[in-house]
């Protein structure tokens, strides 16, 4: 378990049980960036609902725009809003590579970043050396943070062979593995979730592809923390209201 774990620190120090051990469940909304008023809107649509963490990515758009974005949400939902209150906000910056992102995570304090590849490489003589390096530039800012969400059998990435190992691997150099199903929109073979599980022990695991609130459930045993966006919109950008609360209201009650 990581030093400091991302589930308390999302949750408010709620908990739920597994299997005997406490750890929470966490949502996550993924806002698509498309222009200011757009992540405003629709951030305040997650916040509105009760939601404590969002994440903001911008395909085909800079990190240096992305990143003014993340600096309008946070003074408007994270810093006005006292101690305790307001969200806690991720960025995936996908122009910029995992060491790049943490970099900038670390220079702007960024509670966390998402990276679609966590480093890991089962081939190489040394798997875990581009995970480390990332680790390493985490250290230089506030302890702890920021969280990395690293991809682990992500999406888009080199498909992995030995998931069990490529899974251990990766534990100290991400306090959340994060992984998806095929494409986005498509959630993962609920074994996958499972084979994750067993490898990792009670380490933070989140999938980010495919959750809705019709087929959570099924992956509440085995998963932390869900990172929704399609699931929950009525188009690529726009968040639909109804369904992130009905997001909300599946999560498990202490979990929110």
């Amino acid at each position: 378990m990581s030093q400091m774990d991302p589930r308390m620190i999302l949750s408010g120090a709620t908990f739920c049980l597994r299997d005997g051990i406490n750890t929470n469940h966490v949502l996550a909304i993924v806002i698509h960036a498309e222009n200011r008023s757009q992540v405003m809107r629709n951030v305040g649509i997650a916040f509105d609902a009760g939601v404590k963490c969002v994440f903001l990515i911008g395909h085909g758009m800079t990190y240096a725009t992305l990143l003014q974005h993340f600096f309008a949400v946070r003074k408007e939902f994270k810093t006005s809003k006292g101690p305790g209150q307001g969200l806690e906000i991720g960025v995936n910056f996908l122009d910029l590579s995992g060491e790049d992102a943490i970099r900038l995570a670390v220079m702007h304090k960024i509670f966390a970043v998402w990276i679609d590849d966590g480093g890991i490489r089962e081939d190489e003589e040394d798997p875990c050396r581009i995970a480390r390096v990332n680790m390493a530039i985490k250290g230089g800012g506030i302890p702890g943070l920021p969280l990395i969400f690293g991809g682990v059998a992500f999406k888009h990435q080199t498909p992995v062979r030995d998931l069990t190992r490529v899974a251990r691997l990766a534990i100290p150099f991400m306090e959340v593995i994060t992984t998806s199903g095929e494409a986005t929109g498509s959630p993962p073979d609920p074994e996958k979730i499972r084979a994750i599980r067993g490898a990792i022990g009670n380490h933070a695991l989140a999938i980010a592809s495919g959750i809705t609130p019709d087929n959570v459930q099924l992956y509440l045993p085995n998963a932390d923390i869900f990172l929704v966006a399609t699931g929950v919109s009525k188009s690529h950008t726009e968040l639909d209201p109804v369904l992130v609360r009905r997001m909300v209201g599946v999560m498990p009650t202490k979990s929110r």
